[in-house]
């Protein structure tokens, strides 16, 4: 069960895959962070990240072995039993009609 396997945890969650552990954070509607460690430690230090996660406005949901978390532009679902991720955003690439 999925439960068994995730955490949530402020600003995101970690979930735990067969060879490791990965962490999805939800740093603002467009922007997630996606980190891997083969243990359940994650260093946070970069030289290039000085944002942080936000509190609110994302939601997570877990059924069978899906987690999904998703803000107003993004959503990252995780097979836990796979381990693939994947990632959506909810731009529009093409909005061109064709008019007749």
């Amino acid at each position: 069960m999925v439960e068994d396997r995730v955490s949530r945890i402020a600003g995101g969650a970690v979930a735990k895959l067969d060879n490791g552990f990965i962490r999805i954070l939800v740093y603002a509607p467009n922007i997630l962070r996606i980190t891997f460690s083969p243990d359940d430690s994650f260093w946070d230090q970069s030289p290039v990240v000085i944002a942080k996660p936000v509190k609110g406005g994302y939601t997570i949901e877990e059924h069978r072995d899906m987690l999904s978390i998703s803000s107003r532009d993004v959503e990252a679902r995780l097979d836990i039993g796979s381990g693939i991720l994947r990632i959506r955003t909810y731009e529009t690439f093409i909005s061109d009609i064709a008019r007749g």
